[in-house]
């Protein structure tokens, strides 16, 4: 049966964008890691680590899909008033401000926990290898959305320099995650041959 907090997160799923929905199905994996870990030789510590840090930002992770679809609420009452109105010409630049920071803030918890995920390949229960896959997959999809609304976001911004500045911040970090990415698929590859 599905309890409360379950059915409302959810729905709040739901109203979110995309990005968030991904975080919030994908980290069903990363959340319960912890069965997956294997106690190998060595790697005890490194593992109720990785285990804590991922339960840590899986939670943050949903915060975050909080404030991006608070973020993006806001800046949608504003879309909807009339161009002249004062409260959007007052208000419209932090809106999109808002709207850009926080699915950044989702890359940036996307690419803390896939540089967890690099590291777990070779140390995670074998027959449990697609868990990992999918969890650094589904982190990687909702980076990627992120930076979809990130970029979408940025061309309302007025100001040049901080657009530019923006554009070249989330820009690299999409590729880092990219990186990180392939790096652990590539890592979980070498485990299995």
């Amino acid at each position: 049966a599905q309890t409360r907090e379950n059915h409302e997160r959810d729905l709040c799923c739901r109203k979110r964008g995309e990005s968030t929905k991904t975080i919030c199905v994908g980290l069903q994996y990363v959340g319960p890691f912890r069965v997956v870990l294997d106690e190998a030789e060595g790697s005890t510590q490194m593992l109720e680590e990785s285990t804590m840090t991922l339960k840590e930002l899986r939670e943050r992770s949903m915060r975050q899909a909080d404030d991006d679809a608070a973020a993006y609420g806001s800046l949608n009452a504003l879309w909807s008033r009339p161009a002249d109105d004062p409260e959007r010409v007052d208000g419209f630049q932090d809106a999109v401000r808002g709207a850009i920071k926080a699915p950044g803030a989702i890359m940036e918890t996307s690419s803390l926990i896939l540089e967890i995920l690099e590291r777990l390949p070779g140390c995670s229960a074998p027959h449990l290898a697609s868990d990992l896959a999918i969890a650094i997959e589904t982190a990687t999809m909702g980076a990627r959305a992120a930076e979809r609304n990130v970029t979408v976001n940025l061309p309302m911004l007025t100001d040049d320099e901080e657009r530019q500045a923006l554009d070249e911040t989330f820009g690299a970090l999409g590729l880092r995650i990219d990186t990180m990415a392939r790096s652990a698929m590539e890592a979980m590859a070498a485990t299995d041959a």
